[in-house]
């Protein structure tokens, strides 16, 4: 699915699955996921989409597993939603993750490196659970703000060029071994 406005469209409660698919070279998203869809992608090549790879928010809950998600914007963005993030390997974005606008997802064992930003940013109240990732090579592996309390557990955090974990603006990231 090349060369789109946006690649793949899942709206008003459908519920997908998009498998082994390449989803490259589209002008906005790759995959857009809005009201009350609760897509599966899975084994999908995400690449080079102008904004996002995969964009989920307005009460989505999509399962991202094993994707490969490169060169976009922003790897994954979420907002409003409740994904479940697993196995991924997000490189080579602006952003790797953003988690935004009161999402309460779970982001477990993915690889987030060699982002030119940060590997995940939490903002705007985020509850996630982020445990078990490599996050490395990005210029900052979080990024935490705007009242955002994300648990982070067991996480293998190195070689960012700058800070490992920067918090502001009254977030209460919870780091736990």
């Amino acid at each position: 699915i090349v060369g789109a406005k946006t690649g793949i469209l899942c709206t008003d409660s459908s519920a997908p699955q998009i498998e082994n698919n390449t989803i490259a070279e589209n002008s906005e998203d790759g995959i857009l996921c809005r009201p009350t869809t609760i897509a599966a992608i899975q084994y999908n090549l995400i690449r080079d989409n102008n904004l996002s790879g995969v964009m989920c928010y307005e009460n989505t809950s999509p399962t991202i597993h094993e994707n490969t998600i490169t060169g976009n914007s922003w790897g994954i963005m979420a907002g409003e939603s409740t994904p479940t993030i697993t196995q991924n390997h997000i490189n080579k974005n602006g952003q790797g993750v953003w988690l935004r606008g009161n999402c309460a997802g779970k982001l477990y064992h993915n690889t987030i490196e060699l982002n030119r930003a940060e590997g995940i940013v939490c903002g705007e109240t985020t509850k996630t659970e982020i445990v078990g990732n490599a996050i490395s090579y990005n210029n900052a592996g979080f990024y935490c703000n705007n009242e955002s309390n994300p648990l982070i557990s067991e996480n293998l955090i190195h070689s960012n060029r700058g800070v490992a974990l920067y918090a502001t603006h009254s977030s209460v990231p919870k780091m736990i071994r």
